[in-house]
């Protein structure tokens, strides 16, 4: 075999590769964290202080799973300002896959939030709740069976 076949097909094979790579990529999903990140990035400063705010608390509010549930507790010393919010499951990997709950605590200080069936996998759990007139805001790291 001479150089210059050797060369067609070293060539050959780099073609077919770079086509491969561009057929594949044009299947490929790419879902934006945001659809506006101008008007994420303007709320962040809002944000930054929710979180301070919920790092100045003594006891925080958690978040744990139990099978097809997630349960939701606020210290009782919380409880006293009725607090009122929301829970965004942000799924990293899929766009579809976020959900929200409002935050509906018991008398105890507690929620169990039903998971929508088919919601499964690791989920950002973004908690942003008021009381007292202000801002707070935490996250959890889930994973749903």
């Amino acid at each position: 075999m001479n150089w210059g076949i050797r060369i067609f097909i070293f060539y050959s094979f780099f073609v077919v590769g770079i086509l491969f790579l561009v057929i594949r990529s044009t299947f490929h999903t790419l879902d934006l964290v945001a659809d506006d990140y101008y008007g994420e990035e303007l709320k962040y400063d809002s944000r930054i202080k929710a979180v301070s705010n919920t790092v100045a608390l003594a006891k925080k509010p958690e978040m744990r799973t139990d099978g097809k549930t997630v349960v939701l507790s606020f210290p009782s010393e919380l409880m006293i300002f009725k607090p009122a919010g929301k829970v965004k499951f942000y799924k990293p990997s899929d766009k579809g896959g976020d959900f929200e709950l409002p935050v509906q605590l018991d008398t105890q200080g507690s929620q169990t939030m039903v998971i929508p069936e088919g919601k499964n996998g690791r989920y950002n759990a973004q908690l942003s709740w008021s009381a007292m007139d202000r801002q707070y805001y935490q996250e959890y790291y889930l994973v749903l069976p």
